[in-house]
């Protein structure tokens, strides 16, 4: 499963050893650049130096299923331009923040992966939960 943490940096350690892995927790809250993150961390430099749209614009309710329902019909060649008119649109008028899932399944969620997130914050975060208080699936 994608959301079994643990099983799948286990399978990157195995790949290329788990001395090689810098794992990270991105929590929206925090609002970290991830693209400029792995150019700092890889020292690309000549890339990092050029200016990047952020690659994963997360947009909320009516504008997620907007996005969801045109996006079949959106040229690729013109998609990357749309992509951004929306967040800019969203950026002036935001929609309210809905859940992609019930608080009872969030909760069911998080109970079955429960050990495998222990297990990844143990071991590459040295402490007890992998997301902050009050984060949710």
């Amino acid at each position: 499963s994608p959301l079994d943490y643990n099983h799948f940096l286990q399978g990157w350690s195995q790949l290329v050893g788990a001395d090689r892995l810098m794992v990270r927790v991105y929590e929206q809250e925090a609002r970290h650049d991830i693209v400029r993150d792995f150019l700092e961390t890889t020292g690309l430099t000549v890339i990092r130096a050029q200016k990047h749209q952020r690659a994963n614009v997360s947009f909320e309710g009516p504008y997620m299923e907007f996005v969801r329902k045109a996006n079949h019909y959106i040229p690729r060649d013109v998609r990357h331009r749309f992509v951004g008119d929306l967040e800019e649109l969203q950026g002036r008028h935001p929609a309210e923040r809905s859940r992609l899932v019930s608080p009872e399944m969030a909760e069911m969620i998080e109970r079955k992966f429960a050990s495998s997130n222990h297990a990844v914050a143990t071991e590459f975060f040295d402490r007890q939960t992998l997301f902050h208080e009050g984060t949710s699936v």
